[in-house]
């Protein structure tokens, strides 16, 4: 990894029945290194997250990534219920 450059994995901290949310900012220069891969298996198997109801997540293009952990996109009757707040002048 380049000196500064970082992969920020995270989820959100939450009550075991509240939805978690995953968070992974992934830096172009690191794809295809396997680290994708490697933190799902690592949020997979740790004791803390076991039995968590729902996690959700938002991607631009690692559908098939995700997929290979048992993740689906969400009915469009669910995708209703979500709303945002976007500013996205704030990074110009």
């Amino acid at each position: 990894m380049a000196a500064g450059r970082s992969v920020l994995p995270g989820w959100s901290p939450t009550a075991p029945h509240l939805p978690t949310w995953l968070m992974f900012l992934s830096l172009e220069e690191e794809r295809g290194k396997g680290l994708s891969k490697w933190m799902m298996q690592e949020i997979d198997t740790h004791p803390d997250l076991q039995g968590l109801r729902r996690w959700m997540l938002g991607t631009r293009d690692a559908h098939g990534l995700y997929e290979q952990f048992g993740w689906t996109v969400m009915p469009e009757e669910q995708r209703a219920r979500f709303m945002q707040r976007h500013f996205p002048e704030v990074y110009r």
